[in-house]
């Protein structure tokens, strides 16, 4: 679901995502903002949790070699696994006001999306 975030979250006129806009890859960094006058690197998940105890390493690791990184969360859910001293994260609302988009439209159509999908999943598993 990263990368429908991250489509969502391009929709912003602060928003870059390189391999789409450059067709370059930057390990680690889904997205690239503008915010607060500075330029921010961010790998975008979807939860707090979403990281792996093994994945944390490497996602510190990608982060740290780039100026202003950013460990983002589209929601604002669970326990976070991603610590680190020197990374900021955000997460929900904070992320989604970053960029000038609202946090509630947002939660209320994904809620609705994922409710239509578990709605055709029972229709098929009755079937």
């Amino acid at each position: 679901m990263g990368s429908l975030w991250e489509k969502i979250a391009n929709i912003s006129p602060y928003v870059i995502i390189p391999e789409v806009e450059f067709a370059i890859k930057i390990t680690g960094i889904d997205i690239v903002i503008l915010s607060e006058e500075k330029v921010h690197f961010i790998q975008l998940k979807t939860l707090k949790g979403t990281l792996t105890g093994s994945q944390v390493p490497r996602s510190r690791n990608e982060l740290s070699i780039q100026d202003n990184p950013l460990f983002a969360v589209a929601f604002n859910l669970g326990q976070w696994t991603f610590n680190d001293s020197i990374i900021p994260r955000i997460a929900g609302q904070e992320f989604w006001s970053k960029i000038s988009i609202d946090y509630d439209i947002v939660e209320n159509n994904v809620k609705d999306m994922l409710q239509k999908i578990e709605k055709a999943f029972v229709q098929l598993a009755a079937s």
